[in-house]
């Protein structure tokens, strides 16, 4: 039998002892979700900041990055934080004995396209992280997507902000 716990990623915010295998991280504070050979999930956990340098326990094998959450705050105090999931960023080999660095995607591509049905225009648009999806937050709220539609000569014709999620 089941329960609704089996299916959270197990949690590791255990550091490596000298001579065991574990993982550090790219991203500063934040977790990553990584997925086992048997498909099970596991999330490594960065969640207090000072915490960037350190390493996170784990067994030797090959695992797949799945998801991430990164956390950092700006000069005046806002925090942004990027979630992001896909079903394969990259593959993680941690070897018997070594600690491996996990490292996840830096560019944030906004990318849309307009559709036109008689008097009306969807603005449709996607914002990718790597080979998934992202979504931003501002202290805690998601943000809201700004676009900006221009014609051949660079020229403004309209404008507006998308919610989503």
């Amino acid at each position: 039998m089941t329960s609704d716990r089996d299916n959270y990623p197990r949690l590791i915010k255990e550091k490596a002892a000298r001579g065991q295998s574990g993982v550090k991280s790219s991203i500063g504070e934040g977790a990553v979700i990584l997925r086992d050979a048997h498909q099970r999930e596991i999330r490594l956990s960065w969640d207090k900041k000072g915490q960037a340098g350190e390493t996170r326990a784990l067994a030797p094998g090959t695992y797949t990055v799945v998801g991430y959450r990164a956390v950092k705050k700006s000069e005046d105090g806002t925090e942004w934080m990027i979630t992001a999931t896909s079903i394969n960023f990259a593959k993680l080999v941690v070897k018997a004995g070594e600690i491996t660095t996990v490292s996840v995607p830096r560019k944030i591509l906004q990318s849309g396209r307009l559709v036109r049905r008689g008097s009306n225009t969807n603005v449709n648009m996607a914002l990718t992280y790597g080979r998934g999806g992202v979504t931003i937050y501002q202290n805690g709220r998601r943000i809201a997507m700004p676009f900006r539609v221009v014609d051949g000569y660079g020229r403004t014709i309209g404008s507006g902000s998308i919610n989503y999620g």
